[in-house]
């Protein structure tokens, strides 16, 4: 009797066993051995047009750094131990920041030369600059003449130098822009550049800065053209 009732048990977990596996198959399906590969999640969306072309190669950068970046030359080494050293000497410094304000600098002395807006320019450039500049005012209001500048796009603007010299940090700056500057005689006659049509402009700014002084704002001492252009700057150089 013992034995039936075994008997009778077995056929009932080979019955359970039977319908678990025809659920799963169900559920997960079977494999045909053609089925795709699971994409990469790490990998992310493919754009459009991304599949590479059998035979293609993917040109790899030449130079690499121990991080997998492209090595640096000597040139930007120097460049960023020296940013290291003015951002140690003034805990405030941050480059991004620096060019932002610089780019803001720009535009707002450029304009001031135009106007001839004396008391503004005393505040942002050294006395060097101040007198190149108040030269050329100068030299204009002899002549009767007026200037019109406005800034049409700044292209680029990056710094190319830097250096701290005792608590003194000095910043350079290449900003290449699109200016459109003219000057008028009095009797309103254009005698220089075009009202309406912009000319490209590339030279270097320096600002400085004593890390020692409370005073957060750096002071334009320095402009130079870029040797690559001959396109003329709204204001005038050292």
């Amino acid at each position: 009797m013992g034995q039936g009732f075994q008997f009778f048990d077995l056929i009932f977990l080979a019955m359970i066993a039977v319908f678990i596996l025809l659920r799963l198959r169900n559920v997960l399906g079977t494999r045909t051995g053609h089925e795709k590969p699971p994409e990469d999640l790490r990998s992310g969306p493919k754009r459009p047009g991304a599949e590479q072309k059998e035979g293609t190669v993917i040109a790899l950068p030449r130079r690499a750094g121990p991080g997998g970046e492209a090595a640096l030359s000597p040139a930007e080494i120097l460049l960023r131990q020296s940013l290291t050293e003015i951002a140690l000497a003034d805990s405030n410094f941050d480059a991004d920041d620096f060019v932002d304000g610089a780019r803001q600098a720009y535009e707002i002395i450029i304009i001031g030369f135009a106007k001839g807006d004396r008391e503004m320019l005393k505040s942002m450039v050294g006395e060097e600059v101040f007198a190149n500049f108040d030269a050329a005012i100068q030299t204009r209001e002899a002549a009767g003449q007026t200037m019109d500048t406005r800034l049409a796009a700044i292209r680029e603007a990056r710094i190319s130098h830097a250096a701290l010299r005792g608590k003194m940090a000095e910043v350079t700056v290449k900003f290449t822009a699109d200016l459109v500057s003219s000057v008028k005689n009095a009797a309103g006659d254009l005698v220089q550049g075009h009202p309406s049509l912009p000319q490209q402009v590339s030279e270097y700014w320096t600002f400085a800065r004593d890390t020692g002084n409370e005073d957060p704002n750096w002071i334009l001492i320095a402009t130079s053209a870029d040797a690559q252009t001959d396109a003329p700057s709204a204001a005038p150089k050292d």
